[in-house]
C-alpha cells in the first residue's frame, strides 16, 4: 500500500513497486487496483510488482502505457486492448508472462516495448499492426514461434532480437512460409524480407541455427535461387544430423517428408536415417523412411510422398 505525492516519485525505475492508491483529489495522477494512471486513465504509468492481479487486461480509456510500466510484474497474461503507443521496454522482465495479446490499435511496434519475458513461447502479431522496428521484442529467449499477418509491411533489422529460436510464420507473394529470424531486412518494391540479404547472411551465423535456416530456406524456397537451393541441400545432407535430430524429438513426420521431397535424405544417408529414427523411437518416421528406401532408393517402385 502506498499514499504519497507522486509528483515526486521515480515510478519508472522502482525495483519493487507495491500498489499505488492516489487520493481522488490529487491533480496528475490516479490509481485503481493499485494501479498507477495519469488523472484521466488515458496513460498507465506503472503497473505493482506486488498484489494479487495475475491476468489482465487494459482499460478501454488506455492509450499509452509508460517506459517500464510493465516492469518485474507477476503478470501471467496481459491484453493491451486498445493501445497505441507504448514506451520503450514498456514490458520488461515479466517472468511470469505466458500471454501477450498486442491489442487492436498499435501499429507500430516500436524497439523494446517487450523485454526479457522468458517464459513467452509463442506470439501472434495482430493485423492491425503495420510495422516492426528493430528487436521489438528483445531477450525473450524462449520465443520459438511469431505469426505475422500480412498487414505488415516493414520489418526492422531482427525485429526479435537476441531472444529464441524464432520462427517467423508470415504470408509472402500469396503463400504462408516460415523462416528463422535472424538478420531481417526489408525488400524492395513493397516486399516484406529481402532474401538475397537473407541468404547471404548464412555463413555469418552462429553454426548451431545454421541447419534449421537452411531447411526453411528448401521447405518455404520464396525467392530462392537455383544456385541457393543446391547449396542448402548440399550443407544439409553433410550435416543431416545436427537437424534430424530435433525431428526425432519432436516427431516431425511431416518434416521429415519435406526433407525427402527435397533430395535432402538419399541413397547415402537413408540407412543411417533409418537407424536414428529407430533408435528414437519415432515409428512414423521410421515407416516413411523405409516407404521411400523400398519405393524409391530400391527403385521398385516410384515414390509418393
Amino acid at each position: 500500500m502506498r499514499n504519497m505525492s507522486f509528483s515526486y516519485y521515480d515510478y519508472f525505475y522502482m525495483k519493487k513497486a507495491p500498489e499505488f492508491h492516489v487520493p481522488e483529489d490529487d491533480p496528475n495522477y490516479s490509481s485503481e487496483d493499485g494501479i498507477l494512471f495519469n488523472k484521466d486513465k488515458t496513460v498507465l504509468l506503472r503497473f505493482p510488482t506486488e498484489g494479487p492481479i495475475r491476468h489482465y487486461k487494459l482499460p478501454d480509456s488506455v492509450e499509452e502505457i509508460g517506459q517500464f510500466a510493465f516492469g518485474k510484474c507477476l503478470l501471467e497474461s496481459l491484453d493491451l486492448n486498445r493501445l497505441k503507443r507504448a514506451g520503450k521496454r514498456a514490458v520488461w522482465n515479466c517472468e511470469n508472462l505466458r500471454e501477450l495479446n498486442f491489442g487492436t490499435e498499435i501499429q507500430v511496434l516500436t524497439e523494446g516495448i517487450v523485454f526479457g519475458c522468458h517464459n513467452l513461447r509463442e506470439l501472434t502479431i495482430p493485423p492491425n499492426v503495420r510495422e516492426l522496428e528493430d528487436c521489438s521484442v528483445e531477450m525473450c529467449t524462449n520465443l520459438q514461434d511469431v505469426v505475422i499477418p500480412k498487414t505488415v509491411k516493414k520489418l526492422g533489422a531482427a525485429p526479435f532480437g537476441c531472444s529464441g529460436s524464432v520462427i517467423m510464420h508470415f504470408e509472402y507473394n500469396g503463400a504462408v512460409i516460415f523462416v528463422r529470424e535472424q538478420a531481417l531486412k526489408s525488400g524492395k518494391n513493397g516486399k516484406l524480407v529481402d532474401f538475397e540479404d537473407y541468404d547471404s547472411a548464412f555463413q555469418r551465423l552462429q553454426f548451431e541455427t545454421r541447419p534449421l535456416t537452411a531447411f526453411l530456406r528448401l521447405a518455404y524456397p520464396a525467392d530462392l535461387t537455383e544456385e541457393w537451393r543446391k547449396f542448402y541441400t548440399s550443407f544439409l545432407r553433410r550435416h543431416i544430423r545436427e537437424l534430424t535430430d530435433e525431428f526425432f524429438a519432436k516427431n516431425r513426420v511431416d518434416w521429415m517428408r519435406i526433407l525427402i521431397e527435397r533430395g535432402v535424405i538419399y541413397e547415402d544417408n537413408i540407412d543411417m536415417m533409418i537407424v536414428d529414427s529407430t533408435n528414437a523411437g519415432t515409428t512414423a518416421i521410421t515407416a516413411l523412411l523405409l516407404d521411400y528406401k523400398r519405393k524409391s532408393v530400391s527403385k521398385e517402385d516410384e515414390f509418393e510422398l
